[in-house]
This record gives C-alpha cells, sequence and structure tokens, in this order.
C-alpha cells in the first residue's frame, strides 16, 4: 500500500509539474502569437507605406517633367537675354574706352612697357 502511495503521489507530482509546463507552453504560444500577428500588421503598414511613396516618387517625376516641359523655354530665354543685355553692354563700354584719348594714351603707355620688357 505505501509504494502504491508513493507512487500515486509521484504522478500527482508529475501531473502537477506536466501541468505547469503545459501552461508555460500555452503562454509562450500566446506570445508567439501576437509577435505573428504584429508583424503581419507591420508588413502591412509596410505595404501600404510603399504604396504612398511610389505613388509620390511617380507624382514627382510627373511634377518635374510638367515643370521642365514648361519653364525650360522660358528659362533660356530668360538666359539668353540676360547673356545678350552683359555682351551689349561690354560692347558699348568698350567703344566707349576706345573713343576716350585718355584711355588710348594708356593703354598705348601698357603697350610699350610690355613690348620693352
Amino acid at each position: 500500500v505505501l509504494a502504491a502511495e508513493a507512487t500515486y503521489k509521484m504522478c500527482d507530482a508529475d501531473i502537477e509539474a506536466l501541468k505547469q509546463r503545459n501552461v508555460s507552453l500555452k503562454n509562450e504560444k500566446e506570445s508567439l502569437d501576437k509577435k505573428d500577428r504584429i508583424e503581419e500588421f507591420q508588413d502591412a503598414q509596410m505595404k501600404i507605406v510603399d504604396d504612398k511613396v511610389a505613388k509620390l516618387d511617380a507624382d514627382l517625376l510627373e511634377m518635374a517633367c510638367h515643370l521642365e516641359e514648361k519653364f525650360y523655354p522660358h528659362l533660356l530665354t530668360t538666359i539668353s537675354g540676360r547673356i545678350w543685355l552683359l555682351t551689349h553692354d561690354l560692347k558699348l563700354i568698350l567703344v566707349k574706352c576706345l573713343n576716350s584719348f585718355e584711355y588710348l594714351t594708356t593703354l598705348r603707355a601698357a603697350i610699350s612697357r610690355a613690348i620693352e620688357q
């Protein structure tokens, strides 16, 4: 009878240990399930963000092309106009200097010094 009681107590202890192990495994499984759901949610959110970024990128590219088509000729006209103004002003300055006796005298002296050296 004592041996049967000892065996019963051992089985009882084993059952209790197995119940505790079962509870711990259930908790671990729930934790892993939560992690899986969180990862799935994050993946879904990341896909949404990726789609939005791709759309924004496409929109920006389209806008850049549109701006280039619309403003590029205008910019070229503005740049060429400013270049014309600069060259025209330089020509005016050169003509004024060549018509100035003082400038021609100074230029002649500088050229003479350069030749003498």
